[in-house]
């Protein structure tokens, strides 16, 4: 069956085996050959009128060898086998590469797809994950033949985290300067923000504004958006973990609703909410949303005054 099904969040994965197959393809026909719809640049159309311009081209004769037709993120919620009605009769020479943002296991579509073709998962690990982080860079660095000694894996893993297109981008950067880097050339060509960042985060957290100043100083060659982005979303999970913890819901149950991929940082996020306000909570999560908002909109001076503003809200109330 010329089918393959692609789901989960690792972009670069897909995108490799996307080209993995898109290889097999004869260059001169490669124009005609090759077809390609992202469903998250179609939100404009309906989903009708989506399925019905992939399925035309799916089962449109190939004038060449092979034809290859990829379809990225499709959202099966509220999907049916009517709506993929092409999807047990693809002609041959035609492959379809079928990539799901999600897929319940239990509906019909579902059962029906994995009788056709096993889902190939390809999800990214987890931050916390971090021993799967750096044997995926480690990985990464062979498949590019950069010699990368375990120390300066381990500082990567931290200063990129599961980032893997980042990683990527990274390694080339690397394999560019050197095939065979030192520790501390890899120190200097790639800065780890990720722990100075989440120390901004607790600075605006616990109402330090002279430490927000010297950090957001510190990682002056960082866009905004970038430090901004990473505090705004350790701030909602704070919060929902203390809005949780207020409800007394079941350690389970919160999981979940904070989305911890990990359940066992909860016993960590309760240690670090235990001494603050919900309402100054939100109070700060509000404000880092609007700021967000504004820096996305070309504001960049408005986020050291800001985040000043944000750290001095009281701690309690």
């Amino acid at each position: 069956m010329p089918l393959h099904i692609l789901m989960g969040d690792d972009e670069f994965a897909i995108s490799q085996t996307i080209s993995t197959y898109r290889a097999t393809l004869d260059p001169a026909w490669f124009a005609i050959s090759y077809h390609s719809f992202d469903c998250a640049d179609m939100k404009d159309k309906p989903l009708q009128a989506e399925l019905k311009d992939i399925s035309a081209v799916i089962q449109t004769l190939p004038l060449s060898d092979l034809k290859l037709v990829v379809v990225r993120n499709l959202d099966s919620t509220g999907l049916d086998l009517t709506h993929l009605s092409w999807i047990d009769r693809i002609p041959n020479p035609t492959t379809v590469i079928l990539h799901l943002v999600k897929l319940d296991r239990r509906t019909k579509l579902a059962k029906a797809l994995i009788k056709l073709a096993k889902p190939q998962e390809l999800n990214l690990p987890s931050p916390w994950q971090e021993e799967q982080i750096k044997a995926g860079i480690g990985r990464q660095a062979a498949s590019l033949e950069l010699s990368l000694s375990t120390p300066s894996i381990q500082y990567l893993g931290e200063a990129l985290g599961n980032d893997r297109m980042a990683s990527q981008s990274a390694l080339q950067k690397i394999k560019l300067y050197s095939p065979n880097p030192t520790h501390a050339e890899v120190a200097q060509l790639i800065p780890n923000h990720n722990q100075t960042v989440w120390q901004l985060a607790a600075a605006v957290r616990d109402g330090q504004p002279s430490s927000v100043i010297h950090l957001v100083e510190a990682m002056s060659n960082a866009h905004p958006i970038e430090l901004v982005a990473p505090v705004l979303a350790q701030f909602k999970t704070w919060t929902t973990v203390k809005a949780g913890l207020s409800q007394k819901l079941p350690d389970a149950e919160l999981a979940q609703l904070a989305k911890l991929g990990n359940p066992k940082r909860l016993y960590y996020l309760r240690q670090e909410v235990e001494p603050l306000s919900l309402t100054v909570l939100v109070q700060k999560m509000s404000r880092l949303a609007y700021l967000d908002t504004v820096l996305k909109q070309g504001q960049s001076n408005r986020m050291l005054p800001e985040l000043v503003a944000i750290a001095q809200l009281a701690l309690h109330n």
